[in-house]
């Protein structure tokens, strides 16, 4: 045997010394990736805003946000100038009871009714002959004269479940003929006809065809509505 020839143990040590140090930093760079990704994940979607923390991690991405203008441009007013909450838009909360035509002019009520200390409906007059009253929500319609009310009405109410309302409205008894016999209506669905605008409903000063209210159906609290501009709707004013 060469006596100049040397061990080969200490390679195949400094071998495996080295695969072992490859194979630790792999997994090192493998759990920053990761934790990178997930950080950088949760950076974007703005859940850690990160970057914002870290002025030295703004190169990190972020979603952009879009915000809704949802006032009316202020170009004209005086510093002391305010927009009123009325003057936004509102989205439809009802169906208009009745025709368009008719619609704008409901008169909103807001006061004491017999035991009732603060009633609030629309109350809608000058209907003609033939005009149609509507259902203002999908629902389970149902007529009576037995409910507590002024005497000589009929109540028709349409009840939604799932939006947790109940539509009432009041006529005199003798001055429409109902126009469905099912249990069930839609939206806008014709469910009675005017056929006596003579007959009417004295109260809060006024005379009127119809009065339109709006409850919550699990408190029986009453809901503030208005009817909207363009006639096409109600709104909820609460």
């Amino acid at each position: 045997m060469d006596i100049n020839q040397y061990p080969q143990t200490p390679q195949t040590k400094k071998f495996n010394g080295l695969m072992f140090l490859e194979v630790g930093l792999a997994e090192v760079f493998s759990v920053i990736f990761i934790l990178t990704l997930i950080f950088g994940t949760l950076n974007y979607f703005g859940f850690l805003p990160i970057s914002e923390s870290f002025p030295f991690l703004s190169f990190l991405p972020t979603k952009q946000k879009i915000i809704m203008n949802k006032t009316q441009s202020t170009a004209g007013l005086n510093s002391n100038d305010t927009l009123s909450p009325n003057t936004l838009r509102q989205p439809p909360f009802l169906s208009c009871p009745i025709s368009e035509n008719g619609c704008k002019d409901g008169m909103v009520i807001a006061g004491p009714r017999g035991k009732i200390p603060l009633f609030l409906g629309i109350a809608f007059s000058n209907l003609s002959k033939n005009d149609s009253i509507l259902s203002a929500i999908d629902g389970n319609i149902k007529f009576s004269t037995e409910e507590s009310s002024p005497s000589g009405l009929t109540i028709i109410t349409i009840e939604n479940q799932g939006r947790n309302i109940v539509a009432t409205y009041e006529l005199p008894k003798d001055s429409f003929k109902a126009g469905t016999s099912s249990a069930k209506v839609k939206e806008k669905e014709i469910i009675a006809t005017l056929i006596n605008n003579n007959s009417t409903i004295n109260e809060f000063g006024k005379k009127f065809n119809l009065l339109f209210y709006t409850k919550v159906l699990s408190t029986k609290a009453y809901i503030k509505i208005k009817p909207a501009t363009d006639s096409k709707s109600l709104l909820n004013i609460n």
